[in-house]
């Protein structure tokens, strides 16, 4: 079964390209609207509204968080710090087809000498 469901037709590869377009416009409305004082939901909007604004459907419960080592709550109401870093697990779904992406930022822009070593 693995084997089978690693081979796609040209309809399935479309698809899921299509799906890829509107995750990364919404995992980049996510990163334009973080900032210091914002809460987690706003950018869960942000993100979701990009994804919705492409005639898609999130894939599954987008994770929009601060609180990185806590994945699947479903409390969006953290304000963001400056030296936080938000984690983004979100992704559109195409005529079945679905974009999952997991990207880590940082609040402020720029990642602190030792969030970057990590």
């Amino acid at each position: 079964m693995v084997e089978l469901r690693m081979i796609h037709d040209s309809a399935g590869i479309a698809s899921m390209r299509e799906a890829q377009v509107a995750t990364r416009a919404g995992h980049l409305a996510a990163m334009a609207q973080t900032r210091a004082g914002c809460q987690e939901h706003a950018i869960r909007g942000a993100l979701e509204g990009a994804i919705f604004a492409h005639g898609m459907q999130c894939a599954y419960n987008s994770i929009i968080t601060v609180h990185g080592e806590i994945l699947h709550n479903e409390d969006y109401h953290h304000t963001l710090e400056p030296t936080d870093l938000l984690l983004a697990d979100a992704g559109a779904e195409y005529d079945g087809w679905a974009s999952d992406v997991t990207r880590t930022w940082p609040v402020s822009g720029k990642f602190s000498p030792t969030q970057r070593a990590v």
